[in-house]
């Protein structure tokens, strides 16, 4: 999630546009695949990128405030970000839950949860308990899911300045030691890092969204902090070095949108590719002047890179509607894109900078605390007003409007039990049905169409007195033949057969 860093950051010491194109490259990764996912398989790890540059500017930031008064001043650090994101992320959160009552998008109890959970900050762990997959095309319903990655970050916000205070307190003290920083930096990392890739392997959806399973992507961007910094005894490589290195880490970055795609177990190993390419290219452009640091200081690319933040909060639930009301062809894609690119200047330019700076709210520490407070209220009290007046209906694509409350009660109940598995499930649960220990025992088996004959099949075992054991996977046909699935890429359907 493209967050900028604080005014403060880039303007301390050395400004970085190159940084600033680094974002702008990134969010356009990032818009390109979730409107043309086939064009840019990869675009999605830009997220990883900002990841970086987040934890880059925020963990320089604080460490030169240690450096400068001796400690970190975590309440003025807390009050920068509620002026720096809440605005921006609350109008955006508003129009949209609005724009999706209006739309009938979501079930309005649904839509209530996602902008309760938006407002609140844990919206990746909801979409982690509910198993959302990003990678195969869940997301293409929720115009609020690329607020994920903001509640990583903000999660973060909340945890490392004060573990970096005492971190730096403990290990640097009066006596300016950061190796030793460095080395407890590189512990967290190994830490969370293989978290990631033991959650990647057995619960993808926690991987993907965890806080604590990508934590090091920003922790790579603290320790280029540490170690790109003077306050640590390291050699300062020459233009020499430097120049093939920042191409060769900007070429991993750029490889990593082509390389990576959502057919391959993210984040986990893979993720290495963007997240060491992003901190190669920080490390190397702070040391001397590259081709890399060239190429991303262009003007319009860094003008892209001013309004990421903002960029990356409209163009997504623009996107969302614009399919739900205009269809999803390339035409209307393209359009809503382009058109999202100057509501963003605007979001920029009228709420972003404002609050950032704002007199009223610099008067006083109290203050900002108080407008943060005020806005995440607005946002829980948004959800409340969407779970009660948000349009009880839904068009079905015959044009017939039915009610979200009967096409819910009507649903199977082995969706709610997870009976349904998951294109990678290939274990199934008990899943067990009518009269246990019955003499005789049905069997659902087959796809989704076979579980919408449930309800059918169980009045029958009901009547009858049998046991029905329901087998049902998403997309895996019953029959013994090679199948492939779009998820959201063609490839071969693996899990069906081992299934």
């Amino acid at each position: 999630m493209p967050t900028p860093a604080t005014v403060q950051a880039e303007a301390a010491s050395h400004f970085r546009p190159d940084i600033e194109g680094l974002r702008g490259v990134s969010v356009l990764a990032v818009v390109i695949y979730h409107a043309f996912p086939k064009v840019l398989p990869g675009g999605f790890v830009g997220v990883d990128v900002f990841f970086v540059i987040s934890g880059f500017l925020i963990s320089r930031l604080l460490i030169q405030e240690f450096e400068r008064d001796g400690s970190i001043h975590l309440i003025a650090f807390w009050e920068r970000r509620v002026r720096r994101i809440l605005p921006a992320a609350t109008v955006v959160l508003l129009v949209t839950a609005i724009a999706s009552m209006l739309l009938s998008i979501a079930e309005p109890r649904t839509l209530s949860r996602w902008v309760a959970a938006v407002a609140l900050f844990h919206l990746n762990i909801q979409y982690a308990n509910d198993a959302v997959d990003y990678l195969r095309g869940d997301h293409l319903g929720h115009p609020l899911l690329h607020y994920w990655s903001l509640a990583v970050e903000e999660q973060f916000y909340i945890v490392w300045p004060v573990l970096l205070s005492a971190i730096l307190y403990v290990c640097a003290g009066r006596g300016r030691s950061y190796r030793q920083v460095a080395v407890a930096l590189v512990v967290l990392w190994l830490a969370s890092f293989g978290w990631c890739v033991f959650l990647t392997q057995h619960a993808d959806p926690h991987a993907f969204y965890g806080v604590a399973s990508r934590a090091w992507q920003l922790l790579s961007g603290a320790l280029v902090a540490i170690a790109g910094a003077s306050i640590i005894d390291t050699a300062t490589p020459s233009s020499r070095i430097a120049g093939p290195a920042s191409v060769v880490a900007l070429a991993l970055v750029g490889a990593s949108f082509a390389v990576i795609s959502g057919a391959l177990r993210y984040p986990g190993v893979w993720a290495l590719l963007p997240t060491l390419g992003a901190a190669g290219v920080i490390y190397a452009n702070g040391r001397a002047d590259t081709p890399a640091n060239a190429l991303l200081s262009m003007t319009w690319l860094r003008r892209i890179g001013l309004v990421s933040f903002s960029w990356y909060l409209c163009h997504w639930p623009m996107l969302v509607c614009a399919r739900q009301v205009f269809g999803d062809s390339q035409t209307i894609l393209i359009v809503t894109l382009l058109a999202s690119l100057p509501v963003a200047a605007l979001l920029y330019r009228f709420v972003e900078v404002p609050f950032r700076s704002a007199p009223m709210l610099t008067a006083t520490r109290a203050r900002t605390y108080a407008f943060g407070a005020s806005l995440v209220g607005l946002g829980v009290l948004t959800a409340i007003a969407t779970r009660h007046i948000a349009p009880d209906h839904i068009a079905l694509d015959d044009g017939t409007i039915i009610s979200y409350r009967t096409l819910h009660r009507d649903r199977a109940i082995i969706y709610g039990d997870r009976c349904l598995l998951r294109f990678e499930d290939v274990r199934s649960a008990a899943c067990e049905y009518g009269k246990s220990g019955a003499q005789r025992t049905v069997v659902l088996f087959g796809d989704s169409l076979a579980a919408n004959w449930f309800p059918a099949v169980e009045a029958a075992a009901r009547a009858e007195g049998w046991r029905l054991v329901a087998r049902v996977k998403a997309s895996c046909r019953p029959i013994e033949a090679p199948q492939t699935v779009l998820s959201p890429q063609l490839r071969d359907y693996n899990e069906c057969a081992t299934w």
